[in-house]
């Protein structure tokens, strides 16, 4: 925008002195600008696939006409390991290191903490915690103290090829990211492979919550047992001044897997949607000299919070934070569990709990369905979709598919249901799946949870290179 007198031949260049970039045709003419016009002038800049995680890079634009010169500075972070989810009215960071909020949770950078509608930043640290025993624990939360400051573990290392991003193509829901992590940066690792994605809708009723569903892949080698997975929060509400985190309230609501922390008429919640296992859940006083974490939290706590069933459901007027889990999984080398929670907000209590209803609707509608491996012991030696059985059905039918044994490591896996206009009516799966047998079950009803109507029916998988479609036919 010109703000003074007409120019012409005005030449702008850009510079930066980063090595981690390289700039094409630095440099722009404009002809003319008029008092108070605009133009846009465009520059590519190729960032170099070597360039540093969370390199901030500082750029300079010149600008030179005949009797005019000044400069203009910006910059902007390269190769981040966090991504921020706003499409809703939660405002968060997922990270590729296990962190929620922020990447660097002990001096809150690289992250956007977490926001409901029109809050100030609601919190100070989310980061996952996994384990089987208490010396075998991984994690991206806060550890013990050295030197009088808390240290802060990070545990996950992202898996080669599976950085960190928003997916463009095959959505089922507005907003989703993905990311998939290894316990390959503790002395103890368990042997784990997580895949993190995230979920997010901007309409109601599912615009107050984000969905996080955790794919974990037993990699140790051997039989995983006593495995517990969790989230871990420490929250800090506040409306006007800041030192009223000091007076939280955490509670839980056993009927819906639901750990919520509250201050005045505002809510900030967790809840485990998945019910395969059993529930671990632990309110927390930071400042408690018998179990707080402002001191330090310790891989024994940590494994008592994520492994003790129901604990402490409820803390008044403290500054504090809480842990939710699923387990125990017993499971082989290769097999996966998968465990999913809502981050949710809400205007009061009952606006929390009908945002937690909604946010268990959408992931046993469109989320996660039933895919169950078929016991065997030969392993398919191709790819295959099976014809669904019964066809004509009525109300449910099974689609089997064969994932072959000359696959490495994993395979990812999309099953999907299109009328016969082509619209997407059902998504049965998409994640990673090992080699081996599996069938789906299609109860006949769309992502919306609602019966769909009589008629024909196609069903698509894809598996790597593998692309096949069936058809089928709902009777009612």
């Amino acid at each position: 925008i010109n703000y003074l007198a007409p120019v012409s031949n005005l030449t702008l260049n850009m510079s930066s002195a980063s090595s981690s970039v390289n700039i094409l045709d630095d440099e722009v003419v404009i002809a003319a600008l008029g008092t108070m016009e605009k133009t846009t002038a465009a520059f590519v800049v190729f960032v170099s696939a070597s360039a540093p995680t969370n390199e901030f890079i500082d750029f300079t634009v010149s600008m030179t006409a005949a009797d005019y010169q000044d400069l203009q500075g910006f910059g902007i972070t390269v190769a981040p390991n966090f991504r921020n989810i706003q499409t809703n009215n939660i405002r968060t960071t997922v990270t590729s290191n296990g962190r929620i909020g922020f990447a660097n949770s002990n001096v809150q950078a690289n992250g956007s903490g977490f926001f409901f509608k029109n809050s100030s930043n609601l919190l100070f640290e989310g980061a996952i915690i996994a384990g089987n025993n208490s010396l075998r624990i991984s994690d991206a939360a806060r550890g013990t103290l050295l030197g009088g400051s808390l240290t802060y573990n990070e545990d996950f290392a992202v898996v080669a090829g599976e950085e960190l991003h928003f997916r463009t193509s095959n959505l089922i829901t507005d907003e989703e990211s993905v990311v998939v992590l290894a316990d390959t940066r503790t002395g103890t690792p368990i042997g784990i492979r997580v895949t993190q994605e995230s979920f997010a809708l901007s309409a109601p009723p599912n615009d107050d919550f984000i969905i996080l569903r955790y794919t974990v892949m037993n990699e140790s080698g051997d039989h995983l047992q006593n495995f517990h997975f969790g989230l871990f929060f420490d929250w800090d509400l506040w409306i006007r001044l800041e030192d009223e985190f000091n007076n939280n309230t955490a509670g839980f609501d056993a009927g819906r897997r639901l750990g919520y922390v509250r201050f005045d008429t505002l809510y900030v919640g967790v809840a485990l949607l998945t019910t395969s296992s059993d529930i671990s859940y632990r309110a927390i006083d930071n400042n408690s000299p018998t179990f707080g974490v402002n001191d330090g939290f310790t891989d024994s706590e940590k494994w008592q919070a994520i492994s003790s069933r129901i604990q402490t459901t409820g803390i008044s007027d403290k500054d504090v934070s809480h842990v939710i889990a699923a387990g125990p999984f017993n499971f082989a080398d290769g097999d996966s569990v998968v465990i999913g929670f809502a981050l949710l907000g809400g205007e009061g209590f009952n606006d929390l709990l009908a945002n937690t209803d909604a946010a268990k609707n959408l992931w046993d509608t469109r989320i996660v369905t039933s895919v169950e491996k078929l016991p065997g012991s030969a392993l398919p030696s191709t790819f295959s979709l099976q014809q669904n059985y019964p066809n004509p059905f009525n109300p449910e039918t099974r689609i089997r598919f064969d994932i072959p044994a000359t696959i490495h490591g994993a395979a990812s896996v999309r099953l999907v249901i299109y009328n016969i206009a082509g619209q997407l009516v059902r998504v049965l799966l998409d994640e990673e799946r090992q080699a081996g047998s599996y069938e789906s079950t299609w109860d006949g009803k769309n992502s919306a949870g609602i019966q769909a109507p009589s008629g024909t029916y196609f069903y698509k998988i894809t598996a790597g290179d593998f692309v096949e479609t069936k058809k089928m036919l709902l009777l009612k």
